[in-house]
C-alpha cells in the first residue's frame, strides 16, 4: 500500500468523529454580531446625545444673541439716557469690574448699584457697559457712545451661553 491510502483512512475517521464543529462555529459567528451589535447602538446612542447638546447650544446661543438685540431695540427708543437705566454700567463701572475679578452675572455687581436686567426671553438676561464717550465738537450735537453689550442665557440643564459685541450710539 502506498503512503496516500495509509492515511485517508485515518483522515475520514478523525472527521467523522468531530461533529460538534459546527455549534462551535456557529456559536462564535453569534458572538461576533452580537459585539457588532452593542457597538452599534452604543455608537448610535453616543451620536443622539451629542445632536442634542448641540440642539440646546444653539438654543442658547440664540436667545444670548437676542438679548443683545434687545438691547439694541431699548437703546433706539425715543428718549433713551443711557446714564439712568439700572443695566448699563458708566464708563468707571465698567472699566473697574472689567479689571476686577467681578462677578458681571450676579444679583449686584460689586461696587455698583446696577446688576443685570432680565430680557424678554426665558432664562436670559442683559448687561451693557459703557467703553468711552466721544462728545462732539459742537454743543447741539449729539454725544457718540461706545458700547459693549452682552445677553446671556442660562438654560436649567445647566451650560450658560454669554455674547459680547460692540455697539456705537449717538444720543
Amino acid at each position: 500500500m502506498n503512503e496516500h491510502s495509509r492515511c485517508l483512512p485515518q483522515a475520514a475517521s478523525i472527521l467523522k468523529e468531530e461533529k460538534g464543529v459546527v455549534l462551535i462555529t456557529a456559536l462564535m459567528i453569534l458572538v461576533l454580531l452580537t459585539i457588532v451589535g452593542v457597538a452599534s447602538t452604543t455608537i448610535s446612542n453616543t451620536e443622539t446625545k451629542i445632536a442634542t447638546n448641540e440642539a440646546l447650544y444653539l438654543q442658547s446661543l440664540y436667545q444670548a444673541e437676542g438679548a443683545t438685540m434687545e438691547v439694541i431695540e431699548r437703546m433706539s427708543q425715543a428718549g433713551f439716557d443711557p446714564e439712568s437705566v439700572s443695566w448699563i454700567l458708566s464708563t468707571s463701572e465698567y472699566s473697574s469690574a472689567m479689571n476686577t475679578d467681578s462677578e458681571l452675572w450676579g444679583e449686584e455687581i460689586e461696587g455698583t448699584t446696577k446688576k443685570p436686567d432680565a430680557s424678554v426671553l426665558d432664562n436670559t438676561t442683559l448687561l451693557a457697559g459703557i467703553d468711552k464717550i466721544d462728545p462732539e465738537l459742537e454743543l447741539d450735537m449729539p454725544v457718540r457712545y461706545y458700547f459693549t453689550i452682552y445677553g446671556r442665557c442660562e438654560p436649567p440643564r445647566g451650560g450658560s451661553t454669554t455674547v459680547e459685541i460692540g455697539y456705537i450710539e449717538k444720543f
